[in-house]
């Protein structure tokens, strides 16, 4: 769609297509839903569920409606159930509810050009008298819906229920109240008289009173951003969704407040860069609106014109007591005057304790009252305006380059610089970081980022880098957040603060040597911070030196003994150093310290597992459950601590439970077809081991769980040939099948040990080495293995060490330690 096509109405939304209406249309998707369920209710129902939209001029009720319209029309259902007239935006004839029936019919006749008979029957009413004729309209209504329902759509309803009257609204209301098949959708600048404030509604029955809200922040980048789309506009799209485009999109904000209509007529102005491409089109634009707004100010009293003048002159909210003392009227005048002002969407109010002050809704009101006052001279509003727009950097930058002829531009140039450098903080900086603060809360990074990237080019202090680190660590940006933290370094080598979130970004990049520098960098600056050299123990502990990485977290407990955090790392430091005592008794402090948190119980418990101390250890995953019930490693530990007992079928429901609650671990996997093979549960067990294969081993990764335990599931079944046979096959081809027979390969030669045991006999042990060469004599993987495990055997029965003279050195060295033997040679 080319930008010359796209037509977007300022003042008239109804002229525009319904493409129009729905590409720019923001905030108010569920609003719109549910007024068309409404109103589909009421056509299938024959029960009136009617609505009001309320809000001040500009704030898109028009949209609302229009868009609504052609919702209505598009939908098949509910052109064969209902009719609708839609009425003017400003229907001044309507003075009586007769005006108002000759309206209905009149839309009518316009939406079903194609049927003559109605607006020539509509034309006859006017020959009658207004009693014949309300009793004729009324008729003909009746008989043009025959059945069907009518859908009645009318604005500014506040304005037009005032000229009907008291009693033409009275008759109106007695009208729906007598035919349901109508439904009403109105909209109205202010609660008209009979709505809920006033203890009920001005249309009888079912009537949602829906107040419209202004556009926040979001909304408008929102709006902005469609508006860009539609108008096929991508040079402005893509501004907007730079930092300096949301700066701008702020700076709007000061001019049209919340206000859809205002977005829409200075979006137009959101990539100007020179102050001669803005400041001259800006002032035409605002000349174009002031008759709007003089218009908007004719309609008031002269009390209201007076306040409103003063108000404008005020550059902040003022009590009542205040304006009217300026005005020169009672203070109890003034404020039933401003009540009325509020109500018709011209001044907020503001409750402050028990006084009410009162400013202008709109700055653009403002903006054309200020036009007319400052002769010759700069708009105050359009000044801060132009801070606002421009960084101070900016503005001096654009004021340099303007040619000698620019007056008007150096008139608005020279006060925006000169109260940059008088008012100090850039006017734009707490509404940025409000925004930041509040995007933070919410966990959008993104457009905290381009806040705290506003900030920098605002003002540039260091905690706006450090937000901007912030922020790009938080999305992973660690490149970018390492750039930021160069910069604060460069300001203030001495922030140990900063060196540690350096070195953070530099661990997650890999950067293993760069991000201990770092943190070593740190701690020589602050050697007493206890969390320095405990985030310098979590640094080695993941870079696989547990060793220095326990001498760092015994520091840190040295000088905070009371940190979970350490502890626990300190567990993990002494699991990766095989001392799960110790480990165990570290996580057992943590837990005791921190006892909301089920981690270290879950790692405990993974330490006692290693130990085969099973009771303790499943005492541990419970505890972890009854802190955190969902959590499914405490599940997977808990499953492996039941297996452990003997308690299968426990064991199951845990591992299955915690793959369920999201747990993806190759452990649960295998640990799953492990429990499942030793319930002897075999077609089951090997289809999951078969699953556990497929997710888990490749060639990058070979992790085939623990096979040891899979043989050794195996041992049970020796005195059954033929079943250990066919277990042992099913193995096999698992193995085989993906690739993994090196892994059991190993595993085979890792139970050796056991063929010395109790466990086997002569017979038995024997049968163990046929049923693997049978299965597995071909296979190159297990050459080496059978050897070992014929070597095994044969010393078994015979006891005699000659046996592993048949074997070379390095096969004789790997096999001497699994047997618990050493032959001894002399040099």
């Amino acid at each position: 769609m080319t930008q010359k096509s796209a037509f977007l109405s300022r003042f008239t939304p109804s002229l525009m297509p319904a493409e129009a209406l729905e590409g720019i249309f923001v905030q108010r998707q569920e609003l719109a839903q549910l007024l068309l369920e409404r109103i589909r209710k009421s056509a299938i129902e024959h029960t009136p569920h009617h609505a009001i939209l309320v809000g001040p001029r500009g704030i898109g009720k028009t949209h609302l409606i229009s868009l609504i319209y052609y919702r209505v029309k598009q939908s098949a259902d509910l052109q064969e159930l209902l009719l609708t007239a839609w009425l003017r935006e400003e229907e001044w004839q309507i003075t009586s509810f007769l005006d108002m029936l000759l309206r209905i019919l009149q839309a009518l006749a316009a939406e079903h050009e194609e049927d003559p008979v109605l607006g020539a029957r509509v034309n006859a009413l006017y020959n009658l008298t207004p009693e014949k004729a309300e009793t004729a309209a009324t008729a003909a209504l009746k008989e043009v819906l025959h059945g069907r329902s009518l859908l009645i759509l009318m604005e500014n309803t506040d304005e037009l229920l005032l000229r009907m009257g008291p009693e033409g609204k009275g008759r109106l209301q007695r009208f729906l109240r007598e035919n349901p098949d109508c439904v009403v959708l109105a909209s109205s600048q202010s609660l008209p008289d009979g709505s809920p404030a006033a203890g009920g509604t001005p249309l009888p029955g079912d009537c949602l009173v829906h107040q419209l809200q202004e556009l926040t922040q979001e909304d408008a980048v929102g709006l902005l951003t469609k508006i860009a789309a539609y108008r096929g506009d991508r040079q402005l799209s893509a501004f907007i969704s730079s930092h300096r485009g949301l700066a701008r999109v702020r700076a709007l904000k000061y001019l049209a407040g919340g206000n859809h209509r205002a977005y829409v007529i200075f979006s137009q102005f959101l990539t100007r860069e020179s102050l001669d491409e803005l400041i001259e089109p800006l002032m035409r634009t605002i000349d174009d609106l002031t008759p709007y707004y003089q218009s908007r100010m004719a309609w008031l009293s002269p009390q209201q014109r007076k306040i409103i003048a003063f108000i404008c002159e005020c550059r902040h909210p003022m009590p009542v007591r205040d304006i009217a003392r300026h005005c020169f009227i009672k203070p109890d005048t003034a404020a039933s005057q401003l009540e009325g002002l509020r109500k018709i969407g011209h001044v907020h109010s503001i409750t402050v304790g028990s006084e009410n002050y009162y400013e202008l809704r709109e700055p653009l009101m403002r903006l054309s009252i200020e036009v007319k006052k400052h002769r010759g001279k700069p708009v105050r509003l359009l000044v801060d305006f132009l801070r606002l727009w421009y960084s101070p950097a900016e503005l001096q930058q654009r004021f340099a380059s303007l040619p000698d002829d620019a007056a008007l531009e150096r008139d608005y140039a020279i006060p925006a610089l000169q109260a940059s450098g008088e008012e100090g903080e850039h006017p734009r900086v707490p509404a940025c970081c409000a925004e930041y603060q509040a995007a933070v809360d919410k966990g959008d990074y993104a457009l905290a980022l381009r806040c705290a990237e506003e900030l920098v080019v605002l003002r540039g202090r260091a905690e706006d880098l450090f937000a901007q680190g912030f922020c790009l660590r938080s999305m992973e940006r660690f490149e970018e957040a390492i750039v930021c933290y160069d910069g604060l370094i460069a300001r203030n080598p001495r922030d140990a603060l900063t060196w540690v979130l350096r070195g953070a970004c530099l661990f997650k990049l890999g950067k293993y040597q760069d991000a201990l520098v770092s943190c070593d960098n740190a701690i020589e600056l602050n050697p007493g911070d206890a969390r320095i050299w405990s985030d310098r123990g979590a640094l080695l502990l993941n870079i696989g030196r547990p060793d220095e990485a326990l001498a760092s977290l015994d520091m840190a407990l040295r000088l905070t003994p009371d940190d979970p955090f350490a502890w626990s790392s300190r567990g993990m430091a002494l699991s990766d150093l095989g001392c799960f005592e110790e480990a165990a008794a570290s996580f057992d402090k943590a837990s005791e310290l921190d006892r909301l948190d089920e981690m270290p119980c879950i790692y405990s418990c993974a330490a006692m597992i290693e130990l085969k101390r099973f009771e303790p250890a499943l005492a541990r995953a419970e505890r972890a459950l009854s802190i955190a019930p969902e959590q499914p490693l405490a599940w997977a530990v808990c499953g492996a601590a039941q297996a452990g007992l003997g308690r299968h079928r426990d064991a199951l429901a845990s591992v299955e439970r915690a793959i369920e609650l999201g747990e993806g671990s190759s452990f649960v996997y295998f640990k799953r077809a492990e429990i499942l093979l030793a319930e002897d549960r075999w077609r089951e067990g090997a289809a999951a081991l078969d699953e556990a294969l497929r997710r888990f081993h490749s060639s990058g990764n070979p992790d085939t769980g623990n096979t040891v335990e899979l043989v050794r599931i195996l041992e049970s079944h020796l005195n059954d040939e033929s079943g250990l046979r066919l277990r042992a096959k099913v193995l096999v081809l698992v193995y085989f099948k993906h690739h993994a027979l090196p892994a059991l390969a190993h595993a085979t030669v890792e139970c050796i040990p056991d063929l010395i045991s109790p466990a086997f006999e002569d017979l038995t042990a024997r049968r163990w080495l046929e049923t693997w060469r049978g299965l597995t004599g071909t296979q190159s993987e297990f050459r080496l293995p059978l050897r070992l495990i014929d070597a095994a055997v044969t010393y078994r029965e015979t006891q005699d060490l000659r046996v592993l003279m048949d074997l070379p050195l390095e096969e004789r060295v790997l096999l001497e330690p699994l047997l618990g033997v050493q032959v001894q040679a002399t040099a």
